[in-house]
């Protein structure tokens, strides 16, 4: 039965015990998101997913890894940058997992999808942040993350529709980018690869709903409604605790009235932030990108480490089987021997 390993932070991979060395292994990566900006300005672009099989490692040992930080949404008045999601690697080349890129306040313009990492085996690439126009009055969406199925999709656009609700973010590996908002009422997020998921948009005074099992977040209402948080996917499962990881959808934009929505955060792993909306206080602004990851899918090696339960019965039965047999043996002598 295959193991799992999840790896979430540090700069150096535990090899278990009993890894096989170059087969029967798979590494998957997940870089982290982009951050949204602010003043409709666009979504963070949610974060490559890299994989690659049969990796050469001494079981018991180590391998350089960086696990990508997700970027910070802008906060404050002043139009800037989201910040970019950095790379998730292992042994420096043999994987890397590019970030998604931050918002561009000077062009109003979404962050890239990641892309152009390294890892033969499969690799899909995170959605784009939905762009602004740098004056609306919803925020974009953020960028969805790639995964085993299929590419992140982009976040929504800033619409035409004047004072509408903030847009939705997209979903994550193979899910759809969201339809923009048509009123005041949130626009809901992007579908994950079954086609549910999408978080609710908010009522035209609240607050964007959290996407699903990789389902983008919704956009907020148009009265400084905040964005919806994107919806992790659990695709995965750790051995040693039964926690859950997946690529991330990414968040919904917020909305202009009153204060300025804030932006939603990308989902667990890799979403990108969502925009926020025009802001009056210094304290609002952009959603975070997700931190990315690492994860280990393993064969374990025939005997290796600590043996299991079964293992210890078995040794256990034999060795008494092995004395019930020399008692046997030894009352057999004393017959022969007495010629009885």
């Amino acid at each position: 039965m295959a193991t799992t390993v999840f790896y979430l932070s540090g700069t150096s991979a535990a090899i278990p015990s009993d890894y096989q060395s170059g087969t029967l292994n798979q590494w998957h990566g997940i870089g982290g998101g982009g951050g949204g900006s602010i003043s409709t300005v666009g979504g963070g672009g949610g974060a490559e997913y890299r994989r690659q099989d049969n990796v050469v490692a001494t079981p018991g040992g180590t391998l350089p890894c960086v696990i990508g930080a997700g970027g910070a949404g802008l906060i404050g008045t002043t139009v800037g940058n989201g910040g970019t999601g950095t790379n998730t690697t292992l042994n420096v080349t043999t994987l890397i997992a590019v970030g998604g890129g931050g918002a561009i306040g000077s062009t109003a313009t979404g962050g890239a999808g990641g892309t152009g990492g390294t890892g033969t085996t499969a690799h899909n690439n995170g959605g784009a942040g939905g762009s602004g126009t740098n004056a609306g009055n919803e925020g974009p969406g953020g960028g969805g993350t790639g995964g085993p199925t299929g590419a992140g999709a982009a976040g929504g656009p800033t619409s035409a529709n004047a004072n509408s609700g903030g847009e939705g973010g997209g979903g994550a590996d193979g899910g759809s980018s969201p339809a923009n908002s048509a009123s005041t009422t949130g626009a809901t997020g992007g579908l994950n690869n079954a086609g549910s998921g999408g978080g609710a948009g908010g009522s035209p005074t609240g607050n964007g709903g959290t996407g699903t099992a990789g389902g983008g977040g919704g956009g907020g209402g148009a009265t400084s409604g905040n964005g919806g948080n994107g919806g992790p996917e659990a695709i995965w499962t750790q051995t040693s605790n039964s926690a859950t990881a997946g690529p991330g959808g990414g968040a919904g934009g917020g909305a202009q009235g009153g204060i300025g929505g804030n932006g939603g955060v990308g989902g667990n792993y890799g979403g990108g932030g969502g925009s926020g909306a025009n802001p009056t206080s210094a304290s609002t602004g952009g959603g975070n990108g997700a931190n990315g990851i690492l994860v280990l899918i393993y064969t374990p090696a025939a005997g290796g480490g600590a043996p299991g339960p079964g293992v210890a019965l078995a040794g256990s039965f034999t060795s008494r089987i092995i004395r019930i047999a020399g008692v046997v043996g030894y009352v057999l002598l004393g017959w022969l021997m007495t010629g009885r």
